[in-house]
């Protein structure tokens, strides 16, 4: 077979108005073999013999071709399919130098004798079977290589090719001639039944002068209709200019090969193919033979990897807009500033028409910041809050989207989970909101709460104008940046509060808290300190009970890990107190801190707890309230501005200075600097009152004098919230 081969004399023969069979093979897009009824070689053409370093002789048995293990599987395929059977068969062949998997598409073909010829196709594995429903394609042009196969310009509008004229009758009469030979040609070797979808015959007249019964079939059309038809008839509008130029080019003899992607008509649909075209014969007589391959898997994988690309694109935007707001975060020290830069670099990106955050007012959904296009609401964006819901910095924000309860920033704000809308619905359910979105391109929009330690700061609000936009990974990345935004406007309150001479503080009445449920157990409390540690914070309370009461009522307040640190039993002036230690499950000291607020007394009697915390000056107090009053069944009974200086190391030296005597700040000074608080002590008691010429007894006497000094300023006078 080598080149390719045509059978010996007696078989088919190309003649001026009979195409050769061996022509039909070329204008396979397969490798393919023409075999006899045992399998041995007859024949293939030009890309059967491609496959081999060295092309195998006539007359071999196809089977010595492949794997030991697949010869039988062979020979049982060509045996069935000399029997009058279309079947396939999966195989390594044996090509250059090593095994490549195909697929043998085997079918029965007339030659000219009996029993039938095998026409044995090898195809890729991944190549689809015949098609399944597709996209419609465009329909792009190539030639050999797939390379560009010409230009409408090719066939002048009065040519045959542009206008499918029928011609006059010694035409037709030559089209009757041709007609006949290329049914001949297509009766003999119809390749369809084992490969493609479809072949076809075009004339110099480039009209259809055979069709083979499988493309028929798919058109949904008559076979002998389609006969003297132009090959137009069968082609959408947008690819007729590519058929056209590659056929003028094979009847001009420009060239003798080439494919191209057209989309065919069958009724009610669409089917993109490609067409591998061959010519054939020379002068008046030459033809065009062309066999279709349904391609529309193929355009689905491709718009599926196209998508994928898509996406993965969007992802690594998604990503660098990600990171550079974090990096924004990092330089921001307020909480306007994290929320300015949240908002100015999403919107940078391109990603989102619209990016701001908001906040639950009373009035409803407050616009504090945005960035891009303005949010995109149907209420009056110039409804002003009601009085008292302002900001605790004092900005007038306005209420921009009422009340309504289904508004994608409220459910993430009361649900604490993102919220997403597709396109239909901007601010509302109602028809006007739908406009609203088509006229400004939205056709997506994502709420995410902005939370830290269980406490919602606010909302983002993202419009995008992507009908994809937010996939599973592109909302698992903005839900990272919720709680990062969350925990950097958490740090940046504490800071200002610690770094604050002015603060507000907030007076609670709770019915709800650990507090006031040991109240109502045992008896009358004070919260005096707190103790933060994993797991939750220690409490040290003081409770107007003994101890047995008060670790009972403790454990049904439902705290862990309470013990009685001491007791003191009542006098006549004073009830028994004991000091508690306890673990509650519900702090309200914790709760507190995690949204920026320090407590700084809280007692409770009779099941009700009145809790006293500070806020920086600057921080929104809606957002402490709202979390103390929905978790522990609280109101809030005062608000107050308190204008309190900075401590700083040296105002706690001053106040040490002010409690200790000279002589408590001369031993506990001596006893530093000589190592008696180190473990192993570096001197003992006894060498250090020697060095200041006193006895141990006193040492230790000012010593434990200045050591309650110190406790009691800290623990006396220092904020109990950890």
């Amino acid at each position: 077979m080598p080149g390719g081969h045509q059978r010996s004399e007696g078989d088919i023969e190309a003649t001026a108005t009979e195409p050769s069979a061996t022509a039909l093979l070329e204008a396979l897009r397969h490798p393919a073999f023409v075999l006899d009824s045992t399998g041995r070689l007859l024949g293939g053409n030009e890309r059967a013999a491609g496959l081999f370093e060295t092309a195998p002789d006539d007359g071999v048995g196809f089977d010595t071709l492949v794997r030991p293990g697949h010869r039988e599987r062979v020979r049982t395929a060509i045996g069935e399919a000399a029997g009058g059977a279309t079947v396939a068969a999966e195989l390594d062949l044996q090509t250059t130098g090593e095994h490549r998997r195909l697929v043998l598409d085997c079918a029965p073909v007339d030659g000219t004798g009996q029993p039938p010829d095998v026409l044995a196709v090898a195809r890729p594995v991944e190549d689809s079977p015949p098609r399944a429903d597709g996209p419609e394609a465009t329909g792009t042009a190539a030639g050999d290589g797939r390379e560009a196969a010409g230009d409408a310009s090719a066939a002048p509008e009065d040519s045959p090719a542009a206008t499918g004229d029928r011609g006059d009758t010694a035409a037709g009469e030559r089209v009757g001639a041709e007609t006949a030979a290329s049914e001949e040609l297509l009766r003999r070797a119809d390749v369809v039944d084992a490969v493609g979808d479809g072949a076809y015959v075009l004339d110099r007249d480039r009209r259809l002068v055979a069709v083979s019964e499988r493309l028929a079939s798919t058109l949904g059309r008559d076979r002998e209709a389609l006969v003297g038809e132009p090959l137009r008839v069968i082609l959408t509008d947008d690819t007729r200019a590519a058929a056209v130029g590659l056929h003028e080019a094979l009847l001009a003899g420009d060239r003798e090969t080439g494919t191209v992607e057209l989309t065919v008509l069958p009724d009610g649909e669409t089917i993109p193919v490609e067409v591998h075209a061959t010519a054939v014969g020379d002068g008046p007589d030459r033809v065009v033979v062309g066999v279709l391959q349904d391609i529309s898997d193929r355009r689905r994988r491709e718009h599926q990897l196209a998508r994928h690309r898509d996406q993965l694109a969007t992802l690594n935007r998604i990503s660098e807009a990600v990171e550079g707001v974090v990096q924004g975060i990092v330089e921001s020290a307020t909480r306007g500033g994290i929320e300015e830069t949240v908002c100015e670099r999403l919107a940078a990106s391109d990603l989102y028409r619209t990016v701001w955050i908001g906040r639950i007012g009373a009035g409803g959904l407050e616009v504090t910041v945005s960035a891009g296009e303005p949010p995109l609401f149907t209420d009056d964006p110039g409804t002003a809050p009601p009085e008292g819901t302002g900001d605790a910095d004092g900005t007038d924000t306005r209420t921009v989207a009422g009340a309504d309860p289904d508004h994608p920033a409220r459910v993430a704000f009361e649900d604490g989970e993102p919220c997403i809308r597709r396109a239909g619905w901007v601010g509302g359910p109602g028809m006007a909101d739908r406009g609203l979105a088509a006229e400004h391109g939205i056709r997506a929009s994502m709420a995410l709460p902005i939370t830290h330690n269980d406490t919602v700061y606010g909302v983002l609000c993202l419009q995008s104008p992507r009908a994809d936009a937010f996939s599973d990974r592109e909302r698992a990345a903005l839900k990272r940046l919720a709680r990062v935004v969350g925990f950097a406007i958490n740090a940046a309150d504490t800071e200002r509060l610690l770094h604050s001479g002015a603060t507000t503080e907030l007076e609670f009445r709770a019915r709800g808290s650990f507090l006031a449920t040991l109240s109502a157990e045992a008896g009358p409390v004070g919260l005096r300190w707190t103790v933060p540690e994993d797991g939750g914070l220690r409490h040290y309370l003081e409770v107007e009970a003994t101890g047995e009461a008060a670790v009972a009522g403790a454990e049904a307040a439902g705290a862990r890990e309470v013990q009685v640190v001491s007791e003191r039993e009542a006098t006549d002036d004073e009830p028994t107190v004991t000091i508690l230690e306890a673990v509650p499950e519900q702090s309200v000291a914790a709760r507190l801190s995690d949204v920026g607020a320090v407590v700084q007394r809280g007692n409770a009697e009779d099941g009700i707890a009145e809790i006293t915390a500070r806020i920086a000056g600057r921080t929104d107090t809606r957002t402490v309230v709202e979390a103390f009053r929905t978790e522990f069944d609280a109101n809030l009974k005062a608000k107050r501005r308190v204008e309190e200086p900075v401590e700083t190391a040296r105002d706690l030296r001053q106040a040490a200075d002010e409690r200790l005597t000279d002589r408590q700040s001369d031993v506990l000074r001596t006893a530093y600097l000589m190592g008696y608080f180190e473990w192993p002590r570096v001197h003992n008691a006894e060498e250090v009152a020697d060095r200041m010429n006193i006895t141990s007894a006193t040492l230790h006497y000012h010593l434990r004098a200045a050591e309650r000094n110190f406790l009691e300023l800290f623990f006396d006078e220092s904020p109990t919230g950890g």
